[in-house]
């Protein structure tokens, strides 16, 4: 398999904590946590749209954004802030903070039948499951180590990424198994394609992974250096990649962002061929 890291930086900005998901059209919303934005940036041209989150959302102080994720039919976007929060936007860029809970709030993901939303809490180890509005809360599943972003793959199965080392499939009525343990795992965020292989967004090995069906596992991009340089499989860089998406044409889709420099803040763009 030959993986092209293209030599296209989509976007440069002060990311951190940069959350990434795609809507129904492959447009990208961006959570840039330290600027307080919510950034779209189109499919067609790689415009980008800016959205500020003011520090009051409605009465509710809400923190800096980190997780996102859109509901592929009415494009709202939600985004958790790493606090006690979860925010609704609606397609017309009007906010409003639908739940609260203990901090910190970090994955958020929505069923399929769009009836209800899971959020992980990374710290008490739990899922809570609220219908559409945030309400009727409740723990869905517990006993979870460190649970950050949720994701369902095409055949609607849930799975949320653990750092170190897990990937958890949740099933309906909430199980946790470890579908995944890989001890080099060192990120926070996963993709997954139509075929079932998982992508890793290795925050501290500065790569791009894959898991295969089959449980293999193999950097696809990256060499490891913690700097952001465009080229072809392992020899591409990435410096601290952070959030991972992948669009409806396969298409992988990273933010960067390394503490230690503060460096990275690009949004890069993986095709695979």
């Amino acid at each position: 398999m030959l993986v092209t890291a293209m030599g296209q930086v989509i976007l440069q900005l002060f990311i951190v904590h940069g959350g990434i998901a795609v809507d129904k059209n492959d447009n990208l919303f961006v959570a840039d946590c330290y600027n307080r934005l919510i950034r779209k940036i189109s499919a067609l041209n790689f415009f980008v749209s800016s959205f500020t989150i003011p520090t009051l959302v409605g009465s509710d102080n809400f923190y800096s954004p980190y997780n996102i994720t859109v509901d592929k039919v009415s494009d709202d976007v939600y985004v958790t802030d790493f606090n006690r929060h979860l925010m609704r936007m609606d397609a017309t860029g009007q906010m409003s903070v639908i739940y609260s809970d203990e901090m910190p709030l970090t994955g958020i993901g929505i069923a399929p039948d769009r009836k209800n939303l899971f959020i992980t809490n990374n710290v008490a180890g739990t899922i809570i499951k609220t219908d559409m509005n945030g309400t009727n809360a409740g723990v869905f599943t517990s006993g979870l180590i460190t649970p950050r972003n949720i994701i369902f793959n095409s055949q609607g199965k849930m799975f949320v990424a653990a750092c170190p080392n897990s990937i958890y499939e949740i099933n309906s009525n909430g199980t946790a198994t470890s579908v995944v343990n890989y001890p080099d795992f060192k990120g926070w965020e996963i993709a997954a394609d139509t075929l079932g292989n998982f992508f890793l967004a290795d925050h501290f090995d500065n790569c791009i992974k894959m898991i295969e069906q089959s449980g293999e596992v193999f950097t696809i991009a990256g060499s490891g250096d913690a700097t952001d340089v465009d080229g072809n499989g392992l020899e591409a860089s990435f410096n601290g990649p952070q959030g991972i998406t992948i669009d409806s044409k396969g298409n992988l889709y990273v933010t960067t962002f390394n503490y230690d420099t503060y460096g990275g803040n690009k949004v890069r763009k993986i095709t695979i061929r």
